[in-house]
């Protein structure tokens, strides 16, 4: 049997061009509503995926035996981890936005809730910065704004939390992001008041 020429370190260099993805260059996108510096998010977000998404399997037995035809497509939540910021301000706003959708004492949830679900994204960037491609989250809201750990312990450590992030469904499209505004657009900023949360944003 011949030998392919090209199965070697040199076409495997050759097939590898660019030097593959790198998956600390990533920024995310997104729109807290009422938050004033919804840039910080880039910056302030640590880590993300790509997201996930699944097709379910119908089995049809016949005789013993089944045949496997494809079902409905489902998504995974989407997980971010957040460095916080000195003063708080960006926790403070993803548990104001999770309180619109069910507040802590009263039980109740405003019935345009919709209005308050935006479009998040996640893009993968080449090694010169540029977008090469984007993952936009229809309809975001968050689901769990996770703990921050702290101990006596914890020398030469900042801040971080996780956020889970549920959605409708992705699209995905090379080059850069839709703005990510989505539908949230109504200012929160009574929900806050309202709790009695004092928030300084600090940028």
């Amino acid at each position: 049997m011949p030998v392919d020429p090209s199965n070697n370190i040199q076409g495997f260099v050759n097939a590898f061009a660019g030097g593959g993805v790198r998956t600390n260059l990533f920024k995310v996108t997104g729109n807290i509503p009422g938050y004033k510096d919804n840039r910080a998010i880039s910056f302030l977000c640590k880590a993300a995926q790509i997201p996930a998404s699944s097709i379910g399997t119908i089995e049809v037995p016949y005789r013993g035996r089944r045949i496997k035809l494809p079902g409905d497509r489902t998504f995974q939540d989407w997980t971010i981890t957040i460095i916080s910021d000195a003063n708080l301000s960006l926790r403070s706003y993803f548990e104001a936005w999770s309180m619109t959708f069910n507040s802590h004492v009263s039980n109740v949830a405003p019935t345009n809730f919709m209005r308050f679900m935006p479009t998040w994204s996640v893009t993968q960037l080449r090694r010169d910065g540029e977008a090469l491609r984007t993952y936009n989250f229809i309809g975001c809201y968050p689901s769990e704004v996770g703990a921050i750990d702290l101990s006596f312990e914890n020398n030469d450590q900042i801040a971080e939390f996780p956020v889970t992030i549920n959605y409708s469904w992705w699209e995905a499209a090379s080059g850069g992001a839709v703005p990510a505004t989505g539908t949230g657009q109504e200012n929160i900023q009574n929900t806050i008041q309202k709790n009695g949360i004092n928030i300084d944003s600090g940028f």
